[in-house]
């Protein structure tokens, strides 16, 4: 069994760094989910965040993606984002 079977076989476990990533993925998400144009490609975004087969690098990518849909909708400003991503990596690193 390949260590990523045995991964998500025995019930993954993100890194502070993913964790962050599903964080700021989801708060996109629910900025996101009012537009119906914009659900499924935000859904589809969320559930490679959310995967274990990917790697971070990837999952990062899909969270700027869903950053700059946020932020091309006008529904928030880079700042505010930015600003946000800082709260949520500090709240990641103390364990909440």
């Amino acid at each position: 069994m390949s260590s990523m079977s045995s991964r998500i076989n025995q019930g993954w476990m993100p890194g502070p760094t993913r964790r962050e990533a599903i964080a700021r993925a989801a708060e996109a998400f629910v900025r996101l989910r009012p537009y119906a144009e914009a659900r499924e490609e935000a859904q589809g975004k969320v559930q490679i965040v959310n995967d274990p087969r990917v790697l971070d690098g990837e999952a990062w990518e899909s969270v700027d993606a869903l950053e700059d849909m946020v932020v091309t909708r006008g529904l928030a400003a880079r700042a505010e984002i930015e600003g946000a991503g800082q709260r949520t990596n500090l709240r990641v690193l103390m364990g909440d």
